[in-house]
């Protein structure tokens, strides 16, 4: 049986990534929450998959990077995306962002500029994604990429 992990940024505009035993099969942008699901039922039907999900654990606090109405939204996302796992028995890694950037060099503090770093990232780790390599999937691309290496 194949591990298939699901990482997810659950942010707003976040991103999706699928990795099968250690290789990245897809990035794509969040569409809606019952597109997810379906895709999540497809694979769990697909015998040869033991699916998991790496999401992205959101800060518990607003601060001057996360205002309070973003905060909520954040959380509320995150929320389904947990619940959907525990409903479905599938389990679910909680990563924070601090634990999945750790090794990542030469960050920026934040704003656009640290995402197009983190875009960068991605896209040299995993070149063969070509153009689905976006500032939405990047930062799920590289929480799957923490979790690949991370059970090593």
């Amino acid at each position: 049986m194949s591990k298939c992990f699901i990482a997810i940024d659950p942010g707003v505009s976040g991103g999706f990534s699928q990795f099968v035993d250690g290789e990245i099969i897809d990035a794509w942008r969040f569409t809606s929450l019952s597109d997810f699901s379906d895709e999540v039922y497809e694979l769990m039907e697909n015998p040869e998959y033991e699916v998991e999900f790496v999401l992205e654990d959101c800060p518990p606090f607003a601060g001057k990077n996360i205002p309070s109405s973003a905060g909520f939204k954040l959380g509320r996302s995150c929320g389904f995306y947990e619940g959907l796992a525990r409903g479905l028995r599938i389990p679910c890694h909680l990563i924070p962002p601090r634990t999945w950037q750790k090794g990542l060099t030469g960050l920026a503090k934040g704003g656009p500029q640290r995402k197009r770093m983190l875009k960068d990232h991605a896209s040299r780790l995993y070149p063969s994604l070509g153009k689905k390599v976006t500032l939405a999937t990047a930062d799920a691309i590289l929480i799957g990429h923490y979790q690949i290496f991370a059970e090593l």
